[in-house]
């Protein structure tokens, strides 16, 4: 589907080092949370979540700045 179901806007430059892990834990509890969810109701759908809102349609691959961020392209599935 790759529909975007949630946005928050925020930047590095706002948050403290301390405060950008917390954000940052906090974004992969939250992806976790929908899909544990999904798995408990027996649906295959899967969230995934990346800091790059720019890439629109285009593939995960591109994701730059998710990878920065979290050292993977997407945050949330082993695979899209």
């Amino acid at each position: 589907m790759d529909a975007l179901l949630y946005a928050e806007g925020w930047s590095v430059e706002w948050l403290l080092e301390s405060e950008l892990r917390e954000f940052l834990e906090l974004c992969e509890e939250k992806v976790w949370q929908w899909n544990f969810i999904m798995q408990k109701l027996g649906l295959k759908y899967r969230f995934y979540g990346m800091m790059d809102w720019s890439l629109g349609t285009r593939e995960g691959f591109e994701a730059e700045n998710t990878l920065a961020l979290f050292g993977r392209r997407f945050v949330g599935v082993d695979d899209r």
